[in-house]
């Protein structure tokens, strides 16, 4: 969709950018593979992008050159701020195109005006009816298409829970937390329409995300376009996680649809909807509740989703506790619950985003080779309906089952460090740093051997120049540096061998 919305010129400095941003520094002749241009080119396209930040945000040599051909981020800018120049810079490609603003007008003010939207958009009528006529033919993947009423109103129209989730991810990775789109409607309403109890977002944009959804339902149900209920084959689950304690309810909801028929399927939905896109706004507590009363329904789903949750126990010889079945049964029946209600590819949503997310869909090692066979296996022997069969089969859905698989999967790896201990200076050093060791990590990840035959990793007081292995040389006991340091280390030692099952 992004390319769409974005011209091609444009479209490579984002992706220069972003290639920068994720790799510290990088060398021109891969910049301009990746990108598919000159070396020559990478180097004006460095140079323009540079003038841009420098006239929009006052911001001199953003990139530098480090080296002859390597190009890297000013290092006096940390992540965010780069993260933060980025999402600003996109936004400003994005404000050049039609479509995008018209997408954007229809989204945040619904059944505009078409006369209006002319002069709003400095165009003549012939010519905005071929920009609605071409950005209606991509909406139309998504469920929707722009319309004209015999008022002369212009509007979105389809599947309302299509639209919903079409413009909560449109809206949401476009203005991140820069702007607030909705011209009608304040944050500081929106709040308002916040009830005490609710999960309160542990950062910003999590936060924006809530106001957002908020914003545009009441945009929605003010303009009387509501969800319909779901179909009778999942409306018991989706009702089991909008249960009334587990859920929250809206102000703004009451507000338009006090003694309305519609009233509780919004409010079904807006919970259904915080807990798909906006999980981590749900705790734990809140999940594992939820998961609990999911696990005694009988429901042919959540007979599925047990039995794989329990295929993949048997499969790595591990057992979960009660609590973690819960939550796992929870994230595995709102995936699917999502499939069926919503009847969305979930990879059009991630056409939305730029730079999109991985999440999974691109890895190819013997670890995803081993869970794509357990869960083809696993659909193979296992008797669901026609109707599920068709969604478990479907190659759209089944990338996104073995990603979520899969992290369920590699979350059950152990990466063990065996480390041998040579102090010779303090002979009680050598249990002091054990126990210092063990406090700071998982005994699970870490052994100390007494056989340096044995050992991944040698801590000393003196220097052994003839060891091979990785030696990490101590000489003060009560330095933070020094602790620093071999944390790091031990971290990175255990992050290479947990990256090695994979």
């Amino acid at each position: 969709m992004i390319e769409f919305l974005i011209d091609k010129y444009s479209l490579k400095k984002l992706t220069l950018f972003n290639l920068i941003y994720r790799n510290s520094s990088l060398q021109n002749t891969y910049l301009a593979e990746e990108l598919d241009i000159s070396p020559r080119s990478v180097n004006r396209y460095i140079h323009a992008l540079n003038d841009e930040i420098t006239n929009l945000y006052d911001l001199d040599e953003f990139f530098q050159f480090d080296g002859l051909t390597y190009y890297k981020i000013d290092p006096k800018f940390s992540n965010q701020d780069a993260l933060d120049i980025f999402y600003l810079l996109k936004l400003h490609y994005l404000k050049t195109s039609l479509s995008f603003n018209l997408i954007v007008k229809l989204g945040t003010e619904e059944r505009t005006n078409f006369e209006n939207l002319t002069t709003e958009l400095s165009i003549s009528s012939s010519y905005l009816l071929r920009i609605i006529k071409s950005t209606s033919t991509h909406l139309e993947k998504f469920g929707f298409e722009i319309e004209i009423d015999k008022f002369n109103k212009v509007f979105f129209h389809g599947n309302e829970k299509k639209i919903r989730a079409f413009l909560f991810s449109f809206l949401t990775d476009s203005f991140q937390t820069i702007e607030w789109p909705f011209k009608n409607i304040s944050r500081f309403e929106i709040h308002k329409m916040r009830l005490d109890g609710y999960d309160i977002p542990q950062n910003e944009f999590d936060d924006a995300r809530i106001d957002f959804l908020i914003a545009l339902i009441s945009i929605r149900v003010s303009n009387k376009r509501f969800v319909t209920n779901s179909d009778s084959y999942i409306s018991g689950i989706v009702s089991s996680l909008a249960e009334e304690e587990n859920s929250n309810s809206l102000h703004v909801l009451t507000k338009f649809l006090d003694g309305n028929k519609n009233l509780p399927a919004e409010v079904k939905y807006y919970n259904f909807m915080v807990a798909i896109f906006i999980s981590n706004t749900i705790s734990s507590t809140k999940q594992q509740q939820i998961g609990k009363q999911l696990y005694n329904n009988d429901h042919e789903l959540i007979v599925f989703c047990k039995g794989l949750i329990q295929e993949i126990e048997t499969t790595k010889d591990i057992r979960l506790d009660l609590t973690n079945k819960y939550i796992e049964l929870y994230k595995y029946t709102l995936f699917y619950t999502l499939i069926l209600d919503f009847e969305l590819d979930l990879g059009l949503l991630l056409t939305l985003t730029f730079p999109t997310p991985n999440y999974n869909l691109k890895i190819k090692n013997t670890e995803m080779d081993r869970v794509e066979n357990l869960y083809n296996d696993y659909l193979i022997q296992v008797k669901v309906s026609p109707t599920l069969k068709n969604i478990l089969e479907n190659e759209a859905y089944l990338k996104f089952a073995y990603s979520i698989t899969y992290n369920f999967w590699q979350s059950f790896n152990k990466p063990s460090l065996h480390i041998y201990i040579q102090v010779l200076l303090d002979f009680t050093a050598k249990d002091y740093i054990k126990k210092r060791i063990s406090s700071l990590f998982n005994p699970e990840n870490i052994t100390f051997t007494q056989k340096i035959s044995n050992a991944e990793l040698i801590i000393s007081d003196t220097l052994e120049k003839s060891q091979s292995l990785p030696v990490f040389f101590i000489y003060d006991l009560q330095s933070r540096l020094e602790w620093d340091k071999l944390t790091d280390y031990i971290q990175e030692l255990l992050l290479d061998k947990l990256f090695e099952q994979e």
